[in-house]
């Protein structure tokens, strides 16, 4: 029973970190677009082709350059520690849903196993590591606070210096639908 069960939860949490790291890129591509005076298509077709550490880069640099002029204060620090938990939170997403998990193996409650890559003597090893799945469910809560956070951080620099749109009007970029060639839209 416990193998179901670890089972369920494993797959459950990989599910939850793949759907709420979208959700932690999408508050990013909020500000990002927010920040621009261009076409929601313009920024979508942008977005598409960016990679996750590109858009936190991108998302830093306009709003240094929207701010230039002026002292940030406390807001400086909290977009420097957006942009390092946004590098922790792909680096830890990558290593979960990029593992090789192997739920079939008998484990204690609330356990998993992994095959994970270890340096041994300058050689590379392969080894089975035991996971609790509280570990990637904790992960899906830093995901959820860090997105819950980034959208705070979005609305209050609207209110505070207006040069970024309200985030009200990423509904209007997340409606755009991306057209090639001859598509119908």
């Amino acid at each position: 029973m416990n193998h179901q069960t670890n089972k369920n939860r494993l797959y459950e949490a990989l599910g939850q970190i793949v759907v709420s790291f979208k959700a932690l890129e999408q508050a990013l591509e909020a500000i990002i677009y927010c920040c621009m005076e261009i076409s929601p298509a313009q920024v979508r077709i942008l977005m598409n082709s960016m990679s996750f550490s590109t858009k936190v880069t991108t998302m830093e640099s306009l709003l240094r350059e929207l701010h230039a002029g002026d002292e940030l204060g406390k807001l400086s620090i909290t977009l420097q520690e957006f942009i390092e938990r946004c590098t922790y939170c792909e680096r830890q997403r990558n290593e979960w849903v990029r593992s090789y998990w192997i739920p079939e193996l008998e484990a204690d409650a609330g356990m998993v196993r992994r095959l994970s890559s270890q340096l041994v003597s300058g050689d590379a090893e392969l080894a089975l590591e035991i996971i609790h799945l509280a570990e990637l469910e904790s992960f899906v809560l830093c995901l959820n606070a860090t997105v819950t956070y980034l959208q705070a951080f979005h609305h209050k620099l609207f209110l505070s210096f207006e040069r970024v749109q309200g985030p009200e009007h990423f509904q209007r970029y997340l409606r755009t639908q991306l057209c090639v060639g001859n598509d119908a839209c």
